[in-house]
């Protein structure tokens, strides 16, 4: 699983690169299963190519990619904690997609953590 956090951002797309090992896409749907079972698990209304879950419990959003998606199937979990006097968001990842996408949509998620909590 690829992990990275918020402080890098402006290397994760190197990182994503080197660390890509897709997997098996069931074990996607594992991941994806086991998240949705979570007492405080709750559909979240997204359209488009990601289907999500809000877990309160664990302070994170868990969505996976839709079939209509380039870099399908691929699951990503963002957990908010605080450190120190502010917050930070680690997002992990994993795929059974070949890299380049996978690259591709880890910068999605770095530009959407810039974009979000850029001014925090």
């Amino acid at each position: 699983m690829l992990v990275l956090g918020a402080a890098l951002v402006a290397a994760a797309p190197v990182e994503a690169a080197s660390k890509c090992r897709p997997i098996e896409a069931a074990r996607i749907t594992q991941m994806w299963d086991h998240y949705r079972k979570q007492p405080t698990a709750a559909a979240m209304s997204i359209s488009g190519d990601f289907q999500c879950l809000s877990i309160e419990r664990t302070y994170q959003v868990v969505c996976r990619t839709r079939t209509t998606h380039y870099a399908h199937p691929s699951i990503v979990i963002r957990t908010v904690f605080q450190s120190g006097n502010g917050i930070q968001v680690r997002t992990e990842a994993d795929t059974a997609a070949d890299c380049g996408s996978f690259v591709r949509l880890m910068d999605e998620y770095n530009q959407l953590t810039k974009d979000t909590l850029g001014g925090l």
